[in-house]
């Protein structure tokens, strides 16, 4: 099974990255992880990931999430389909606009 964490910035240093770089490590000893940052500073992640983890930034740079909405959304439903990720959890509050328009 294919599980997939998604949040906004994963070069931040935060609660939500680090909550999501250690729920990351424990679920790779049971399923194919991946994580993806919907926008990213051309930078690794602040929080290390296991090596095992599958890391992408859809979109480059910092940007307003009204900005980024669609651009997001659409990036976020063509990672989904083209890698067959069965499960897509939201860490963080802001990332669920993201994924309800990319499911539409």
């Amino acid at each position: 099974m294919k599980v997939c964490l998604i949040k906004y910035d994963m070069t931040e240093k935060s609660g939500g990255e680090r909550v999501c770089s250690i729920l990351s490590r424990e679920l790779c000893d049971y399923f194919d992880v991946y994580v993806v940052s919907i926008c990213g500073k051309g930078e690794p992640p602040y929080y290390s990931l296991d090596e095992r983890v599958n890391y992408t930034a859809l979109l480059q740079g910092h940007r307003r999430i009204r900005k980024t909405l669609v651009s997001g959304s659409r990036a976020v439903r063509k990672y989904v389909k083209e890698n067959g990720i069965d499960v897509l959890l939201s860490v963080g509050g802001n990332v669920n606009a993201f994924m309800w328009a990319g499911s539409a």
